[in-house]
């Protein structure tokens, strides 16, 4: 058997519950089979299509701020809606100072 494909992929994210960490994981997608729920080996056969090496890092592109036109970095895979913020411009935008 092989190590289990979830234990080194990027789209396992930590569970976080009222209190903080939960110290249990899962994926944004899924486990890729009904079995990987209550497996406990750590070991398996199966493969999916949503796997990304955790130890590979991503290929980044520079994107500019929306409001202050300032030069970001981000993952090239973001798939997010193409409008970016600085943190600074972020902030006053969602919380304007009273």
């Amino acid at each position: 058997m092989r190590e289990c494909i979830c234990s080194t992929c990027k789209k396992l994210i930590e569970i976080v519950g009222d209190d903080g960490s939960t110290g249990e994981f899962e994926c944004v997608h899924g486990y890729p089979n009904v079995a990987c729920e209550t497996c406990e080996t750590l070991e398996c056969d199966f493969t999916c299509e949503f796997y990304e090496d955790d130890a590979v890092e991503p290929e980044s592109i520079t994107v500019q701020c929306a409001n202050c036109s300032k030069d970001m970095q981000t993952d090239a895979s973001d798939d997010g809606d193409g409008t970016y913020y600085c943190l600074d411009c972020y902030l006053k935008r969602n919380f304007p100072q009273a």
